[in-house]
């Protein structure tokens, strides 16, 4: 743990794949016609997906914020 450099690798890789992740999130403008095209599910049926999608982002916000000072370094 005395490797600093290693530290900022780990918090690059974990902004680059929240990045990742919030972005395929808001693709759906983008890719809700193809979605619909391939699943054959309905419009309304792929933004209900969507929108349990972004219900879940929110709740686990929620539960995950309060955890850095609860498991942070004690000083």
């Amino acid at each position: 743990m005395n490797d600093s450099r290693y530290r900022w690798v780990i918090v690059a890789a974990g902004g680059l794949l929240g990045c990742v992740a919030i972005g395929s999130m808001f693709s759906l403008p983008v890719l809700l016609q193809p979605i619909v095209r391939d699943t054959g599910w309905s419009v309304a049926g792929v933004s209900s997906a969507m929108t349990v999608g972004f219900i879940a982002l929110a709740g686990a916000s929620m539960v995950w914020a309060p955890c850095p000072t609860g498991m942070g370094r004690s000083r």
